[in-house]
């Protein structure tokens, strides 16, 4: 699904690339993917904020994904998940930060985690979450204190100067 993943050269680009300024935070510390995954369902909308356009303000922002997004968190996060490996080829060792993130809503790939037609919001468990893009933009990611709690892949999803896209 994503192309060859890219080290910290590569993580600045997007940051710059997506805020428009030079980078002043990216991940710093060798990523840890989790070995385990489980498909949360299908994503609908992710909710962030960021100082992205306004210097010293920052904004809440709302991005619909197209179909095909997929939303998958690590085995033991959270119960009911359909365990499954996320279609990346090769995992970065960096991440843009985008903001500070907010939730996600979802829709449950079966009916274990909310019935039929209901979204699941999946919120960050700490105040500190931020959302990060991967070098080459093609994968969305949660980090929680230091860890990698959430994971958005799909074919359409890149993040590019004007934003999230797909």
């Amino acid at each position: 699904m994503t192309r060859k993943a890219k080290g910290l050269d590569d993580g600045i680009k997007r940051w710059e690339t997506f805020h428009k300024k030079p980078h002043r935070k990216l991940i710093k510390t060798k990523l840890v993917w989790p070995k385990k995954w489980g498909r949360l369902g299908e994503a609908e909308t992710t909710y962030y904020q960021s100082g992205k356009w306004y210097k010293n303000k920052v904004v809440r922002y709302y991005h619909d994904h197209s179909a095909g997004v997929v939303c998958y968190h690590p085995l033991g996060y959270c119960d009911g998940l359909t365990p499954e490996k996320p279609p990346v080829v090769e995992w970065p060792e960096t991440g843009a930060i985008l903001g500070n993130f907010l939730g996600w809503d979802v829709q449950p790939s079966d009916g274990k985690l909310a019935r039929k037609g209901e979204l699941l919001e999946a919120e960050p468990d700490s105040a500190g979450s931020l959302l990060c893009a991967s070098p080459d933009g093609h994968l969305l990611f949660v980090v929680e204190h230091g860890k990698i709690t959430g994971l958005l892949v799909g074919k359409s999803l890149k993040v590019e100067a004007e934003g999230i896209d797909g």
